[in-house]
């Protein structure tokens, strides 16, 4: 028996806030035996948004939806200070003594958090936030206030109607004049009670008239879940749209239509958006391609991407007698042999292509 640990707590003090703040982190599969950098995923309320998103993000990057990423999580000591911004009106709806403090909290993340997290973890420069109710609040009034601070944001039923819904007013006024904004942001509407509604889309209508050149964004309502059961569904179709175009869906078919460079193209594009060095085609991408080929028996096409892509391919020995025994069924002799000895290169214990190069004439076998 033993333990399954899905992250690690961490303590920082805060000169900020003036008190020690605990950290949930979760390190992506293979973190600790390679040298991989990773996005980071901040998200709000971490006690119980952890689990689930970590969860998500392992299960999505698994199925190649999305990078497998950091997930740092907040967790709370005062939650209504830290999530909204300062009152306008000293009698605005819902305000209470402690409230307010967001501008303070948002300092702490861009010069004391992050610092911290990218002087200790292996990251890449694209940052998302997620908050949802109060936290969606936060992450709205950064996206309006700070939004560079961040790459991508998803505001989860968003708390819109605070202090008379004066997040609103400010957000009309940010973006009255047109502007060039490269995030991206994602936002939900649960079945919700009361103002929180008529809040957010009222946001949503301001997106929808004045929205900054080169944001990508979207807004759904889901009817079905309600403003508790929400973040899970937000969270996952929030990072779905995302990382849309971070892979192929169908790299076969892209390849079919156009050629290698197509799919080239769609990931060199894509890797400054992403904040990725993207020296060649993913090797998730470039299997399928290669497995679709095998079964149409296009052995001449596929020979050539794993010659031009073996670093990443990392074909598995018996694929490699496949496409071996297919030039040899054909005389093409000295392919066959060279596919032969890259199995046993793969797996030296490979006795099919061990016996194939003997009566090939092939000499010298270790």
């Amino acid at each position: 028996p033993g333990s399954i640990v899905i992250g690690e707590q961490q303590t920082i003090p805060s000169q900020v806030l003036n008190e020690d703040r605990r950290i949930l982190v979760s390190k992506p599969a293979g973190y600790d035996d390679g040298d991989s950098r990773y996005p980071v995923l901040y998200v709000l309320d971490g006690d119980t948004s952890f689990n689930y998103t970590t969860t998500l993000t392992q299960f999505l990057a698994t199925n190649r939806l999305v990078p497998h990423m950091l997930v740092v999580a907040i967790p709370n000591t005062s939650r209504l200070r830290d999530l909204t911004p300062a009152s306008t009106t000293p009698t605005a709806g819902g305000q209470l003594p402690q409230s307010g403090g967001a501008a303070e909290f948002r300092t702490f993340i861009a010069n004391e958090l992050m610092p911290w997290v990218e002087a200790n973890y292996r990251t890449r420069p694209y940052r998302i936030l997620v908050g949802h109710s109060l936290g969606g609040l936060f992450a709205v009034d950064t996206f309006v206030e700070q939004p560079e601070l961040f790459n991508a944001y998803v505001a989860i039923s968003p708390s819109l109607w605070w202090d008379n819904m004066a997040l609103i007013d400010r957000a009309a006024a940010r973006f009255a004049s047109p502007g060039n904004l490269a995030a991206t942001l994602y936002m939900t509407l649960a079945n919700e009670p009361d103002n929180t509604p008529a809040s957010i889309r009222k946001f949503a209508a301001i997106l929808d008239e004045h929205a900054p050149a080169n944001l990508d964004w979207k807004f759904d309502q889901l009817p079905l879940e309600s403003h508790d059961s929400t973040p899970l569904r937000s969270t996952y179709q929030g990072l779905e749209f995302i990382f849309a175009d971070w892979s192929l869906k169908n790299p076969l078919d892209t390849y079919n239509r156009y050629g290698i460079e197509a799919v080239e193209r769609f990931y060199f594009s894509n890797a400054e958006k992403f904040g990725e060095e993207r020296p060649s085609i993913p090797g998730e991408t470039i299997i399928p391609i290669l497995q679709g080929l095998m079964e149409e028996q296009r052995i001449d096409e596929l020979a050539v991407l794993l010659d031009r892509y073996h670093d990443v391919a990392n074909p598995p020995a018996n694929f490699l007698e496949d496409v071996a025994n297919d030039f040899r069924r054909r005389g093409l002799r000295e392919k066959a042999i060279g596919f032969y000895r890259w199995a046993l290169e793969v797996d030296p214990e490979r006795a099919v292509a061990r016996e194939a190069l003997v009566e090939l004439g092939e000499t010298g076998l270790k």
